[in-house]
């Protein structure tokens, strides 16, 4: 976007987000990410991050961010730079009309934080083909996206390319690989500063950090850097379980991507969009399903349903601990939690002979601690940490209420404490 067509359409562009008032719903806002809190009549629908309260259940509500600063170009180059302005409004806009601004039905807000993510997607990988605003794309250049659904998911942007400037820049000593580490913290053992390397790359870090061909080829570029910190950077980066990945797209996610150009394209022929929106139909010929269709997306792959007999040992199981061992397990939970330090080997000697006395049959022997040393060699062959006793206790409990609710594993986590008896 030139200097002299911004200046031309500031007005314009203004006047597309002013039309629209702040829903109710959201509940706060701030300038910057770590700016202050802002309520009341000083919220701000120019704010670059928006707080709404989302109910999670049981009159409970959690306040969800919505973020219109995000990287969307090598560099750092956020989507609030100037040049970018109108994609700035444009993504507000999408936000303000699932929020139920203009007499919209309000979605949830799940849905329109995965909107606002796949539109960052959509001005990413437009700015990689030099192409500076949404009203500028042309059928061709549809096309072409349609094209990139059918590859990998990091496919749309030219990542090797710019790890390759990030690499030379290490090369060459015009960045330092110190910034790319980070000690580690406490329940934080990533080493590597995936959000540097994001920044740098015009994406996001989950987006990296979940693609495991990217990972794999980014440790073996890392390991022929002479560094002292070259082997603890890679050995963090590697992943050491066999799970399959899967970087290719899904049926849903395709949809879900296409279905952002259906609305912004609605949008445009409303009238909401003036600028910023698109000149063409892209679902002129085909729908959005048949396109979906004709893409061949990997279909989504359901969760295979148990042998009614692996099923009923299942449920026996769960019922045996949270019918025989729960009260057991949950006393000594609740005795864990009033040692004091100071007598803590009278408390360990206490815990093992009172607990091991009224251990149920079959219920296994409890650890003192929440967690066991790798060195108490002793402990991990014959007894189970308080932790793992607990958790194994709550899976038990979710197994026996999805059994007989139907619920989902959403729901289920979001019951309190004495709500069903």
């Amino acid at each position: 976007m030139t200097d002299s067509w911004l200046i031309n359409h500031e007005t314009d562009i203004e006047k597309m987000l002013n039309r629209f008032t702040l829903p109710d719903v959201v509940h706060v806002t701030k300038a910057t990410e770590d700016g202050p809190l802002c309520y009341g009549k000083d919220r701000s629908i120019h704010h670059s991050h928006w707080g709404v309260e989302s109910d999670i259940g049981r009159h409970r509500t959690r306040l969800a961010w919505f973020s219109f600063d995000n990287v969307v170009a090598s560099g750092g180059v956020r989507m609030d730079a100037p040049h970018l302005r109108s994609d700035y409004v444009v993504k507000k806009i999408l936000i303000l009309v699932g929020l139920g601004a203009g007499e919209s039905r309000m979605f949830s807000v799940k849905v329109l934080q995965i909107r606002g993510q796949f539109y960052d997607r959509l001005v990413r990988w437009r700015l990689t083909l030099g192409i500076e605003r949404n009203d500028l794309l042309r059928k061709e250049h549809y096309d072409a996206y349609l094209e990139t659904l059918k590859r990998k998911s990091l496919g749309p942007l030219p990542i090797n390319e710019r790890l390759d400037q990030v690499l030379s820049d290490l090369y060459s000593g015009k960045r330092m690989l110190d910034e790319f580490y980070r000690p580690a913290e406490k329940n934080k053992k990533q080493l590597f500063n995936w959000e540097l390397l994001a920044e740098l790359l015009g994406t996001t870090k989950i987006a990296l950090s979940t693609s495991r061909p990217f990972v794999i080829d980014l440790a073996d570029r890392l390991s022929s850097l002479e560094h002292p910190l070259t082997e603890r950077i890679v050995n963090s980066i590697i992943r050491t379980d066999d799970k399959e990945t899967r970087d290719d797209y899904s049926e849903a996610s395709v949809e879900k991507l296409l279905n952002l150009w259906k609305l912004i394209h609605r949008l445009t022929v409303s009238g909401l969009l003036p600028i910023g929106g698109l000149s063409f139909n892209p679902f002129k010929k085909l729908t959005l399903k048949q396109t979906v269709r004709s893409l061949n997306p990997r279909l989504i792959e359901r969760t295979g349903t148990l042998a009614p007999e692996d099923f009923i040992r299942l449920l026996q199981t769960a019922c045996k601990w949270a019918f025989e061992y729960g009260e057991y397990i949950l006393e000594a939970a609740g005795a864990r939690r009033g040692f004091k330090h100071k007598y803590w080997a009278a408390h360990k000697k206490n815990f093992i002979s009172h607990f091991d006395k009224i251990r149920p049959e079959g219920a296994p022997k409890l650890h003192h601690g929440w967690t066991i040393s790798v060195f108490d060699t002793e402990s991990k062959s014959d007894r189970i940490s308080l932790g793992d006793a607990v958790k194994h206790l709550m899976t038990a409990c979710a197994i026996i209420i999805a059994s007989f609710s139907a619920r989902r594993g959403g729901e289920i986590s979001m019951l309190m404490s004495n709500c069903i008896s």
